[in-house]
């Protein structure tokens, strides 16, 4: 009898972006690679895409992450931040200097340490891109150019308690109030 032949069958991936895929740059990236992929694997791997919050929030999709139910999650640092405590400096880009000095760090070791610790607690493993950045610069696009410029202001913040409490230490009123509900899903 011939030795049996083994069937190669295509492993779909999921992957799932809060943001609408491809109107970001990191959704456009993960698309073209997920095109590459496919071609160099003849088909073998696909990735199969939920854009715009379709599988739900970061929350949400980090639990699904950690269950096994999606191989690619691309949320931000920010809820990772309330599993690894460690993550959060990456949510507090003013405690750099500069921005090179702050790309000295996310790109050194203590991203990949950062990396493991976090593969560990979350129970799922993890790429990392760490860019704390456009927190600080919306927060700057919405209050002006001084920290007394908060005064008042009452400023949605993502699921995470720093957000909260450093927008009330700097004057304004964090709220905590994370989006639920696809963009023009209502």
């Amino acid at each position: 009898m011939p030795p049996a032949r083994r069937r190669s069958r295509q492993q779909i991936i999921k992957a799932t972006d809060v943001q609408p895929a491809p109107a970001i740059r990191p959704s456009r990236r993960l698309c073209a690679w997920a095109n590459k992929l496919e071609k160099a694997t003849n088909g073998k791997y696909k990735l199969q895409m939920y854009p715009s919050m379709q599988l739900g929030g970061e929350k949400e999709m980090t639990e699904q992450a950690q269950v096994g139910a999606l191989q690619i999650a691309r949320i931000s640092v920010g809820p990772i931040g309330t599993i690894v405590d460690e993550f959060n400096v990456f949510n507090m880009p003013f405690v750099f200097k500069d921005e090179a000095q702050m790309r000295k760090v996310i790109d050194g070791p203590d991203r990949r340490r950062g990396a493991r610790q976090a593969h560990q607690q979350l129970g799922a493993p993890g790429g990392t891109g760490l860019d704390g950045r456009r927190h600080a610069q919306r927060l700057l696009r919405q209050a002006g150019d001084q920290a007394a410029d908060l005064k008042g202001m009452k400023i949605r913040m993502m699921g995470n308690p720093l957000f909260v409490e450093t927008m009330n230490a700097m004057g304004g009123n964090g709220i905590h109030g994370l989006q639920r509900a696809a963009p023009g899903a209502e």
